[in-house]
């Protein structure tokens, strides 16, 4: 299920919903927290900043796993212009939610795969419009009741979940994007590295 000479495939990080579209694949791979400083850079598009963290994610491992492909990825959603973060607490996605209510987002979901062996990195940016629905505050309140894992998301939506409620339409080449990982982009580069994927 490896390459031939037994490269490692490293997730470089500890986000449950990444680690469960890893796992879709059927592949052994290990999970290990990357230690990066998250902070935004002064300047910076949400683009590059889902781009850099990526790379950094991936490259914070390199030294521990000098034969391995790592996979680093951090995903930044934008709204008129504003970066969305988790918000980690119930007030914090109520007034993320309230604010994106019926607003166009940009979701850019980075992905860095690194090849310790070669120094390679394969890098690229997913991007996904999503429309949401003007929704009342009694069913947003509602929706963070029932999809107590929002909180954990970028801006509050979990879309692989009960977030579909928040969402009037999408558009995304990849629709694995939006949950963390670019599945397709990953696919592609494992197949060129030379791992069964199926």
């Amino acid at each position: 299920m490896a390459k031939k000479n037994n490269i490692q495939l490293v997730l470089a990080s500890t986000s449950k919903f990444r680690k469960q579209q890893l796992e879709q694949l059927k592949i052994n791979f290990k999970v290990e927290a990357s230690h990066v400083d998250e902070s935004v850079l002064i300047g910076e598009s949400p683009d590059e900043i889902s781009q850099r963290l990526s790379v950094e994610k991936a490259n914070s491992l390199r030294l521990k796993y000098p034969n391995a492909l790592i996979v680093g990825s951090d995903q930044v959603i934008s709204c008129e212009e504003t970066v969305l973060g988790k918000p980690l607490n119930e007030d914090r996605a109520l007034s993320t939610l309230h604010f994106i209510n019926g607003k166009l987002l940009n979701i850019y979901s980075g992905i860095c795969i690194l090849n310790t062996q070669t120094g390679i990195e394969y890098k690229h940016v997913e991007k996904t419009e999503v429309k949401m629905r003007q929704l009342s505050l009694a069913l947003i309140k509602k929706y963070l009741k029932k999809e107590p894992d929002a909180l954990y998301c970028a801006g509050g939506v979990k879309s692989e979940g009960l977030g579909m409620v928040l969402i009037e339409n999408m558009y995304a080449k990849d629709p694995n994007a939006v949950i963390g990982l670019p599945m397709y982009f990953l696919i592609d580069t494992l197949l060129k590295e030379g791992f069964d994927v199926i």
